[in-house]
């Protein structure tokens, strides 16, 4: 005999830590498709947004707002070739800007609450590190649009490094 599936209404308090991790799974699994881990940044902001702190929403919301304004300024043959999407983050440590890449929501997630500042993308093609790209998002100083090209840049040699170990 099965049973009925009873669907609330409304997600009780004990289903957000389940659903957070499972999507939290999907969204730093890697693969290609990078557009569907967006949609899943998407879902974790409407699935937790009445949890979390109207700062957090604010600045996820932000975020995903300028990722996708740069995702649809680029061509679709173009943004067929991207296998990944890296967030660099501007960190300041001892006075210097140092930048930090993250892919998962659970990165990005902590870059926030550590108070880093969303400086760029970088599309990482896994066939061809010259492939590569970064776009900065708009009202960067010099200073942090320099950490973004040298994130970038160590970006491409970590890939180089990759397909020549594989």
């Amino acid at each position: 005999m099965e049973g009925k599936i009873k669907w609330l209404k409304k997600p009780e308090d004990h289903s957000y830590p389940a659903a957070f991790s499972y999507l939290c799974l999907l969204f730093s699994k890697k693969k290609s498709g990078v557009l569907r881990e967006a949609k899943y940044g998407f879902a974790c902001l409407a699935v937790f947004g009445e949890s979390m702190e109207s700062e957090m929403q604010a600045k996820l919301l932000t975020l995903f707002e300028s990722g996708q304004a740069i995702l649809k300024s680029i061509g679709p043959s173009k943004r067929r070739r991207i296998d990944e999407i890296e967030i660099v983050f501007l960190d300041i440590v001892n006075g210097k800007n140092k930048g930090r890449r993250v892919e998962g929501f659970a990165d990005i997630l902590e870059a926030l609450e550590d108070g880093s500042t969303p400086i760029g993308l970088i599309f990482v093609s896994w066939e061809d590190a010259d492939r590569m790209e970064s776009k900065e998002f708009p009202g960067l100083d010099a200073a942090a649009t320099q950490t973004l090209l040298n994130s970038f840049a160590e970006a491409q040699d970590q890939h180089r490094a990759d397909m020549e170990d594989s």
